[in-house]
């Protein structure tokens, strides 16, 4: 049947209809014109829903009736009470009434604290529902503000990553949450002010508006996020934030106004079954986006067929990544003589000759270093064992250790660990041969430097050569 036969079966205006399929108590059938048809089971559910709203039962109520998880006895029973509370309301508001209509009272005159005491005993519950609905809503609002949380770390996460720099490390991950937080101090309250959503909240169908349901002014957007990010994540401080969440979390179980909804309401939709897919599938995008970027950035800055240029380019990204107190090489392949760690420049030795390379029509065949010194009257500090680390990965085009050919970074690896033991492998395609032969020194310390002990002399001899097996 049509609308307007549905309208006459029913009794219901049009509006109604559309709110209570709205709300999804029927679901008419769509023609090929696509119109909407309507069943005689529909109009009987509506018949229904008239009759249980004529007894002053709530919509939600009528939709737990309607889905089976109330049963109508129950629902029933529980309007009797409010229906009896009601009449008592009713019954005092009706002595007052009468009171005041015999004393002939007057609005100019009328002495109000006198009748108040009877009324309001009898009315506390009427008052109560003069306020608002709270919006009880705090898993939709946590998994809302933690969206939106990685959609602004996302892309700080992204450039660090792309640029070598580990977001994992400490220090800077610190960086990432503030970054974060500044880039939602900047976007949330823009959103706030122009669409009265952010994505996060968008998916969890909810809008922030001020007390009249119009959109936040910018300042109160801000001060909101603002006061959001202090007193419900307390900032991402260590422990403190905690704090602030678990104070949080009880405050809303409380339903007590939160800290930062002061000239602000959340509204919340109904929940939908497609919002939830909505958010996994946004959700799995960001991953895949972060994933897809992470392998983009996790391959080597130059493969195959090297120059010197090309080389010392792998080397210096590589340098940055792994965070070694290591030299590191101009275009040219020749060492820099300082290394710029943050604020501080360390100067090196300048005692370990520059890297020797063999080249084949351009390309890099052969890396080689070799040092000696005889009458060493001290400790020798500052060999290269650092140095030929990155300059193994480098060469074969690892962006990072763990993304270099197992056997090869294991290779490395034993070099760097182990700088006293002799090396003689092949690995990834390369012949490698590594030694360091000594007199008179003691071994090696802690600071990697050769122990003499005094009134001693020593001599060394530091060997390494790295060469394609193809070249």
């Amino acid at each position: 049947m049509t609308i307007k036969e549905i309208e006459t079966l029913s009794g219901l205006p049009r509006a109604n209809i559309r709110y209570y399929e709205s709300e999804g108590l029927i679901a008419p059938k769509r023609a090929e014109n696509g119109y909407r048809e309507y069943s005689q089971a529909d109009a009987e559910v509506l018949l229904r829903v008239k009759l249980l709203r004529a007894l002053g039962l709530r919509i939600d109520t009528i939709k737990s009736l309607a889905a089976g998880t109330l049963m109508l006895g129950d629902a029933l029973d529980a309007r009797l009470e409010e229906l009896h509370a009601e009449q008592e309301n009713l019954d005092a508001a009706g002595r007052v009434a009468a009171g005041l209509r015999q004393a002939h009272a007057e609005f100019s005159t009328l002495d109000a604290a006198g009748y108040l005491g009877e009324l309001l005993a009898a009315s506390q519950t009427a008052l109560r529902q003069d306020v608002k609905p709270y919006v009880h809503a705090p898993v939709r609002r946590y998994i809302a503000r933690s969206f939106d949380l990685l959609l602004c770390l996302l892309p700080w996460y992204l450039v660090l990553q792309a640029a070598g720099v580990d977001p994992k490390a400490r220090l800077t991950s610190i960086w990432l949450s503030i970054l974060g937080m500044v880039t939602m101090l900047v976007l949330e309250p823009l959103l706030l002010h122009l669409f009265g959503t952010t994505p996060g909240k968008w998916l969890m169908g909810l809008r922030v508006t001020d007390e009249n349901g119009q959109r936040l002014p910018l300042a109160a957007a801000w001060r909101r996020t603002w006061r959001a990010l202090w007193y419900g994540y307390g900032c991402f401080i260590p422990v403190y934030s905690i704090v602030r969440l678990y104070t949080s979390w009880k405050a809303e179980q409380a339903e007590q106004p939160l800290e930062w909804e002061d000239g602000s309401e959340l509204r919340a939709a109904p929940w939908k079954a497609w919002r939830g897919a909505a958010w996994a599938a946004a959700v799995l995008a960001l991953l895949a986006a972060t994933v897809l970027v992470g392998l983009k950035t996790c391959q080597p800055t130059h493969t195959g067929d090297l120059t010197v240029r090309k080389f010392a380019e792998n080397y210096d990204y590589i340098h940055s990544t792994e965070g070694l107190l290591s030299r590191e090489l101009y275009d040219d392949g020749t060492w820099a003589p300082a290394t710029q760690l943050g604020f501080q420049v360390i100067h090196h030795t300048k005692n370990v000759p520059n890297l020797s390379y063999t080249t084949k029509d351009g390309s890099l065949i052969d890396i080689s270093l070799h040092m000696r010194a005889e009458a060493c009257t001290s400790p020798v500090y500052g060999l290269p064992f650092r140095e030929l680390y990155l300059t193994m990965l480098a060469f074969d085009g690892a962006r990072t250790a763990a993304s270099a050919d197992e056997a090869l970074a294991a290779a490395a690896r034993q070099l760097l660990d182990e700088p006293l033991q002799e090396l003689h492998t092949q690995a990834a395609g390369y012949q490698i041969d590594y030694s360091l032969t000594m007199t008179g020194f003691t071994g090696l310390a802690e600071d990697g430097s050769l122990e003499l002990p005094r009134n001693t002399t020593g001599s060394y001899t530091l060997s390494f050569d790295m060469r394609k097996l193809d070249g």
